[in-house]
């Protein structure tokens, strides 16, 4: 079978040998920081990333940051320069972080495979970003900005307030319903209306506190948030060679968009951070690496070793074609490369599973989406399509791994 992960390797080196480059005037990176999951990085390291975050509030800069995005909330959200603003956002963090800890290397925080009990994250435990507040305010009391207080919007705690009730977090969107998007969406401003109604807006309404808010940047979680949302971005632009540059939609004040508009608050041009590995964007995501000697990354990837993601799972590939097709058209394609004795072992492997529906996501906050300029309807809708595919793969006899 040929896996999505390979298919992406394989356009991600192509198109980093064959786009021309002058179009942006962008340089090949010397050196690429590699971002990793949360939950991969050491305790000891961990200290290092506290200590650096601290000195950065203690001089300011979260403050700054909050304040930032605050002061342009409704320019970067509900349309195309939601992408590369946070994409240069996080960027910036990470830049600023290295001057203070030299080994800070941006993490995200892959939401989805907690999709069904975010609480229990360990991701949101003491060891990494904390879990819920306490008190009547939410103070944040543990993890790595534990015991903080912020100076934007006014002088308190920060906070943090779980969605579901007694320290809950309800269920938002799961890995297959990210890795449908990402393979169906064919138009940049469909894809970002899908992932910012959907994930985006689930892991903020479910953390609550600061991150409800347009403040969200005094939590350290909406930086690996949003490096995520990037990643899956990432993922979208390198699944089909045309969605790399592919920039569409309408701007709020100037109609059609360009990759020539100045990214809000920068000023530089959203061309300049549309590939990974170039200009200022010298980052790669783990789970989608950018560099490397392309025939070595294929024979890992042919012969499983590859590092893994959102791609699905074997028992998706296994669904009958009508429900590929519809929901994984990419895996689909590529169905003829897969042999019937393949997807009998994949049946037989998940037989003595039971077969349990998948959690409908819980409706975004009606008040955070009017905050946005939101579309009530569009949000809805978004969501809708999320429980119609749950109880299609349900029907299907879907195993979700994560369950």
């Amino acid at each position: 079978m040929v896996k999505l992960g390979s298919i992406c390797l394989v356009l991600v080196s192509s198109l980093l040998s064959t786009f021309t480059l002058g179009q942006q005037n962008q340089q090949r990176c010397a050196n690429i920081l590699t971002r990793r999951e949360i939950r991969s990085i050491p305790q000891g390291e961990w200290q290092n990333y506290r200590n650096a975050l601290n000195r950065m509030r203690d001089d300011g800069w979260f403050t700054w940051y909050a304040r930032m995005h605050t002061q342009n909330f409704n320019i970067v959200h509900n349309n195309p320069m939601f992408f590369p603003f946070h994409r240069r956002i996080v960027q910036d963090f990470e830049r600023l972080a290295r001057t203070y800890y030299p080994g800070f290397v941006m993490p995200y925080y892959d939401a989805a495979r907690d999709f069904n009990s975010p609480h229990a994250s360990a991701a949101l435990s003491a060891a990494y970003l904390g879990g819920n507040g306490v008190g009547p305010q939410g103070c944040l009391q543990s993890g790595i900005q534990a015991g903080w207080s912020i100076n934007f919007p006014a002088n308190r705690c920060l906070r943090r307030v779980f969605n579901g009730g007694g320290g809950t977090i309800q269920p938002w969107y799961s890995p297959a319903f990210i890795e449908s998007m990402i393979q169906r969406e064919t138009s940049l401003d469909r894809f970002r209306n899908s992932l910012e109604f959907s994930l985006h807006g689930a892991v903020h309404l479910g953390l609550g506190g600061d991150m409800g808010a347009m403040e969200a940047p005094n939590d350290f979680t909406f930086m690996l948030h949003h490096a995520n949302l990037d990643r899956i971005w990432w993922r979208w632009q390198v699944i089909n060679q045309q969605n790399m540059w592919k920039y569409d939609g309408n701007s709020p004040n100037r109609g059609p968009v360009s990759l020539n508009d100045p990214i809000t608050v920068y000023g530089d041009s959203v061309g300049s951070v549309m590939q990974l590995g170039f200009g200022k964007m010298c980052f790669e995501y783990d789970s989608q690496p950018i560099r490397g000697n392309l025939s070595k990354r294929q024979e890992d990837t042919d012969s499983g070793n590859s590092t893994g993601d959102l791609s699905g799972d074997d028992f998706i590939k296994a669904l009958d074609s009508d429900t590929l097709a519809k929901y994984f058209p990419v895996f689909a394609q590529n169905q003829g490369n897969t042999t019937s004795n393949r997807k009998s072992r994949t049946l037989s492997t998940y037989s003595d599973r039971p077969a349990k529906r998948m959690p409908y996501p819980f409706k975004l906050d009606e008040s955070w989406l009017k905050m946005h300029g939101y579309s009530l309807v569009t949000a809805e809708n978004v969501r809708q399509g999320a429980i119609k595919m749950v109880d299609d793969l349900y029907n299907s006899g879907y195993r979700c791994p994560y369950l």
